[in-house]
């Protein structure tokens, strides 16, 4: 783990848990992408596209099979702590096991039992043992979700990634098994993707008790009064979140299903898989951002808990400067390079979905302009502007992909989306800085201009670089099939990877120049590079590049 000793109090708890989150997020995005790489060559996309398809409804029926507690968990469990009350945390837990399973196992036999529905306003007859199947993850989803995210109030970011990890891993490996058993199918996926919680819901459990004693959190024998007590007051917030969730669900969901109806039956599960594969590789976006994130919100629910103000802002400016300056590397990629990754890896059937990626991974920067003040508002308990920002998304997305999905397909889905992602960040840091003071810091911008700058030098010496590699299988030394083959995608990737550790050096050197980094970012920096057994020298020039600007 990182050694900070040269930051100060939370910083140096939110680099810990960023580092953590970091690590964990980047190797479960990696063995989901192997995942999607799989099923892309492995299944057709008529199988893909219904799959995806069933997800989308199961996610939308499942956002009330916990009350909104899930949500809740991430916001009282810290708040608790820093009220010095944390055994209320685990009152909190028992309640909602018991009230969330009930509910969510009524859900899921909802679900079940209206799946021929949906096959048939889908005209789909695979989306209905494919939808049955997705259902009993509602109830295994929601023990699972309430687990790691308790986990999370109490910053185990650590053991809430080896949980969320060996879901992903136990996903990919059973889908391999299940298509050696019973060949490429919808249903096969929707199998591995359920018994792959079923197995980790109930290792959450040994985590959850382990973390209990850890943290030492009596675990309090309350009645049942008492736990109905606890919910009344915690529940109409969690049902607040949990109709804030809807639409979210909704707007973020809401475009597969549109895209399954509104598009000719024929071509319909073809532009879902094609939609949902490259809008994947455009959340890549999202790791930097998530890992700061995953640490920021309980750290923040403290703070505001213990009215810790100055701290508070501290922590804040820090964390949107570390998300600015990690999103903009992986959202340079996918915009110089969209058709030669998504054929790279999914095959040439999925290289029209390049002006998607584009489009999304756009979509996805300017959304995550606004994390850290709706985290803000969230740990402050602001839910208000949470359900204004989820409507405008919601509205915003199915007017557009009515608008826009007939005429222009799956781009002008995309499309909506990002407009929506706009809209909602526009909000947020409106009433961010409305409410609790903290908006868009002028240094904002220069992390903008390193990352202009190194987009333009990729796209200029992109085709270039490319042509000189098409030039490659006439050199003497060749390959041939399927040797061939690989070592063509290998070389393509070297490439790529080239280009993008280019496009970071000088994103790096431009925001050197400007004096784009603070004396945290200089800290941070150092101290890594000490963990990483660099010899002092070069940490000392590398630090005196860096200057003594701040933003």
């Amino acid at each position: 783990m990182i050694k900070l000793t040269d930051l100060s109090g939370e910083h140096k708890t939110m680099a810990k848990g960023t580092f953590w989150g970091l690590a964990g997020t980047i190797f479960l995005k990696l063995v989901s992408f192997v995942y999607s790489v799989i099923i892309a060559r492995l299944f057709t996309q008529d199988d893909v596209g219904t799959f995806f398809l069933a997800l989308s409804i199961m996610y939308i029926a499942g956002i009330f099979g916990d009350l909104g507690l899930n949500s809740a968990f991430n916001r009282y469990v810290p708040y608790y702590i820093g009220k010095g009350e944390k055994d209320k945390s685990h009152t909190l837990l028992r309640a909602s096991y018991m009230f969330s399973g009930v509910l969510s196992l009524l859900i899921s036999i909802l679900l079940f039992l209206s799946s021929g529905l949906f096959a048939a306003f889908f005209n789909n007859p695979a989306l209905s043992p494919t939808l049955q199947f997705i259902s009993l993850y509602i109830v295994l989803g929601t023990f699972f979700a309430l687990n790691t995210s308790f986990l999370q109030g109490l910053k185990k970011i650590k053991e809430n990634n080896i949980l969320l990890n060996a879901q992903n891993i136990l996903k990919l490996a059973l889908t391999a098994v299940l298509f050696l058993i019973f060949g490429a199918n919808a249903f096969v996926l929707s199998a591995a993707f359920t018994f792959s919680y079923l197995i980790l819901a109930a290792a959450s459990f040994i985590y959850v008790n382990r973390a209990l004693d850890e943290t030492k959190i009596a675990r309090i024998g309350a009645t049942l009064k008492e736990q109905v007590s606890m919910l009344m007051e915690i529940v109409p917030f969690g049902l607040t979140l949990a109709i804030v969730t809807t639409f979210w669900s909704i707007a973020t969901y809401i475009d597969r299903i549109m895209l399954g109806y509104l598009l000719p039956q024929e071509s319909s599960m073809v532009s879902i898989a094609i939609y949902t594969m490259a809008i994947s590789l455009a959340t890549l976006i999202s790791i930097f951002p998530g890992a700061v994130l995953s640490i920021f919100f309980p750290i923040i629910s403290e703070m505001y808990g213990g009215n810790r103000k100055d701290e508070f802002d501290k922590v804040s400016v820090s964390a949107f400067r570390w998300i600015s300056f990690m999103a903009i590397p992986l959202t340079i990629l996918m915009v110089a390079f969209p058709q030669e990754i998504l054929q790279m890896f999914y095959g040439a059937a999925y290289a029209p979905g390049a002006w998607v990626l584009v489009i999304f991974s756009i979509g996805m920067f300017i959304r995550s302009l606004s994390y850290v003040h709706g985290t803000i508002l969230a740990a402050m308990r602001v839910v208000k502007v949470e359900l204004y920002a989820a409507l405008v998304a919601t509205a915003i997305n199915v007017i557009l992909n009515v608008i826009l999905i007939p005429r222009y397909g799956m781009e002008g889905s995309a499309f909506a989306s990002v407009v929506s992602f706009t809209a909602v960040t526009i909000l947020l840091v409106y009433y961010c800085k409305k409410i609790a003071g903290f908006g868009f810091s002028i240094g904002f911008l220069k992390p903008v201009l390193a990352g202009l700058i190194s987009l333009a030098l990729l796209v200029l010496v992109k085709d270039p670089v490319f042509q000189l590699v098409s030039l490659l299988p006439a050199l003497p030394v060749s390959f041939e099939g399927m040797v061939g083959l690989v070592a063509g995608k290998l070389i393509k990737l070297a490439i790529i990877g080239l280009l993008f550790f280019l496009a970071c050096a000088v994103f790096f050197v431009s925001l050197v120049l400007i004096k784009g980094f603070a004396q945290e970012d200089r800290d941070l920096i150092s101290s890594a590079m000490r963990r990483a057994k660099v010899p002092h020298t070069i940490i000392i020039t590398v630090n005196g590049i860096m200057g003594e600007g701040n933003v």
